[in-house]
């Protein structure tokens, strides 16, 4: 009987070595996963950021213009580019396609959030040339007010924060 209690309890340990290497393997590739959604994620948001920092570098600059000179022209035409050359890098960033679904989801998700974040910046940046030129157009001054500009800016932080949610959610879903 002491025999038999020997080999029964080596297939044991060994059923248990064999479930932690599954569970190794497992974790190794959960963890190859999470750290693609990370690249993924940091890469968005290195293009994103990047693009905000000259944004907002750019808004100081226009801050002190009169909103009939050239250069406050000029420097709505510059934020519209920066903007669009953001919005086209965003787009470009290929899909990670060796994780789940649901995950890819919400990658693809998140990142038509930024895109229409970017959208809103463009659209308020034109409305603003546009009701410039019109006043131009007419002989009458205009000051750029908050009606102008919070529409799309509420429109671009729901979609910022739209954006967060989903790059959590593609996190939770490895």
């Amino acid at each position: 009987m002491g025999i038999f209690h020997r080999f029964t309890k080596k297939d044991k340990e060994n059923n248990k070595d064999g479930k932690k290497e599954n569970v190794n393997k497992k974790q190794k590739k959960n963890e190859l996963k999470m750290k693609q959604v990370d690249h993924y994620f940091g890469y968005l948001l290195t293009i994103y950021n990047e693009f905000a920092d000259k944004y907002a570098e750019n808004e100081d600059f226009k801050e002190g213009l009169n909103p009939h000179s050239k250069e406050y022209i000029k420097n709505l035409e510059h934020g519209i580019q920066l903007t669009k050359k953001a919005y086209d890098k965003i787009n470009a960033i290929p899909y990670v396609y060796d994780i789940p679904k649901t995950t890819q989801q919400y990658m693809k998700s998140s990142k038509e959030q930024f895109l229409m974040n970017l959208e809103n910046y463009i659209k308020r940046d034109e409305v603003i040339k546009k009701a410039i030129a019109e006043a131009a157009e007419t002989g009458n001054k205009i000051e750029i007010f908050d009606e102008f500009t919070i529409p799309f800016t509420v429109k671009a932080q729901f979609h910022m924060e739209t954006a967060t949610t989903y790059m959590d959610q593609a996190r939770e879903s490895i």
